[in-house]
């Protein structure tokens, strides 16, 4: 029996063709796959700002379910009325109703603390602060 020449190329192309369906990765298992992380709003959580260059701290509370919260919101200046809360993976938003001002609040979170920031049309700032 002769020998056939084989070019490179043909070669390569005669290897994938041989390869094993061993070689084939398995697909993932549920484990494998993980979907990015999803906050649970629900708790306490302290928190810091500035008003007017002054200093203020206060309490985010937050009931109910991940997906169905209810909130409110007191600080040194008074308590804030919390609607429209709302999260996206690792982001928690929502509305404050101040007697002075309607205040857009965006916090980021990474494990148990956040860093963020608010917008009351004026006036606005960053936020810091953790989970109790």
């Amino acid at each position: 029996m002769g020998r056939i020449a084989v070019t490179p190329a043909a070669g390569l192309a005669l290897a994938a063709c041989a390869r094993s369906s061993n070689d084939v990765a398995p697909p993932p298992t549920p484990t494998q796959l993980r979907t990015a992380p999803t906050l649970d709003p629900v708790g306490v959580f302290d928190f810091s700002t500035e008003v007017d260059g002054q200093p203020v701290t206060g309490v985010l509370s937050i009931s109910g379910s991940p997906t169905a919260s209810a909130a409110t919101m007191s600080s040194d200046i008074g308590n804030i009325g919390v609607r429209n809360i709302a999260v996206d993976g690792m982001r928690l938003s929502f509305v404050g109703d101040h007697p002075e001002a309607t205040v857009s609040i965006e916090l980021v979170f990474s494990g148990d603390s956040f860093s963020g920031e608010w917008d009351a049309g004026d006036s606005f700032g960053y936020v810091s602060g953790s989970r109790r």
